[in-house]
């Protein structure tokens, strides 16, 4: 075949493969452009938190009222006297020589309340009167253990529920939010320090910021798919007029590719929203 020929055909069967490999390539790296837009769309929305109840622990009061009137006269008359007079802060110092009374910090306060609930007026009466205790001392004794070891139970309970809210309400939504701010920007990002050593540093190459940071952090990743090594406008991504200045600050880089994201966003975060 003769050589000019053969430079057309093979112009053409370049033409040919390069077209469609091209275009392909395009469209892959516009999907993949689709899934940090939508991560993107969830760093300022917070996660969804289970409605549950405030507390039990008001249920327990009328128990810890009656743990306090069958206990021993002289444990209930350390409690006996204005608040401001029988609490921890003015307590404290007297005890703490003593062995005991000294860890007694976290619950002391809480005895003194039930020691004024079970005998201050209410509705014209007390409320030991209201509920009258065993008059024989040993069933007195006798219905404070059995009291006591139920309320501890009770307060245990109270304190797992605590515990668990805590958890499922604060905890849990706020590691869910930061696994999205370091997906996006890298591990140790935060909310005041986004752009970190994985979201490459500003002042460096095309080369060197995608070389060392590839597969650390979104961002990075869609800067380098996104971009071109001559720091000219692109379209790799399947959508135009985005400059990427691999010598420029990265913040600003990362906000041209977020201002091509749909602005659509949920309402809260959620398991499900993150599957999409």
């Amino acid at each position: 075949m003769a050589p000019k020929k053969t430079a057309a055909l093979f112009l053409l069967m370049t033409a040919a493969v390069t077209k469609p490999t091209l275009a392909a390539i395009q469209t892959e790296n516009a999907q993949d452009f689709s899934f940090p837009c939508g991560i993107a769309n969830l760093e300022d929305v917070d996660p969804k938190k289970p409605s549950l109840a405030a507390d039990f622990s008001s249920r327990s009061m009328e128990l810890r009222q009656m743990n306090m009137t069958t206990a021993d006269q002289e444990w209930q008359k350390q409690f006996d006297g204005d608040k401001k007079d029988v609490g921890w802060a003015a307590k404290q110092a007297a005890f703490a020589s003593d062995a005991v009374r000294k860890n007694w910090a976290g619950q002391w306060d809480d005895w003194v309340d039930d020691n004024h609930r079970a005998y201050k007026e209410g509705e014209g009466k007390k409320w030991h009167q209201n509920n009258p205790t065993p008059a024989d001392d040993w069933a007195k004794a006798a219905a404070h253990t059995a009291i006591n070891a139920t309320l501890s139970e009770v307060i245990e309970a109270v304190s797992g529920y605590t515990e668990a809210k805590t958890a499922a309400t604060t905890t849990k939504p706020q590691e869910a939010k930061q696994a999205i701010l370091e997906a996006l920007y890298g591990p140790g990002a935060t909310a005041n320090t986004k752009i970190g050593a994985f979201t490459t540093p500003t002042g460096t190459t095309y080369g060197a910021k995608c070389a060392a940071n590839g597969g650390t952090s979104l961002w990075n990743d869609m800067l380098c798919l996104c971009g071109r090594s001559d720091n000219s406008a692109s379209d790799e991504c399947g959508i135009a007029g985005v400059t990427i200045n691999f010598g420029g600050d990265t913040a600003t880089n990362i906000q041209a590719l977020k201002a091509k994201c749909p602005s659509a966003k949920p309402e809260t975060t959620t398991a499900a929203t993150i599957r999409r």
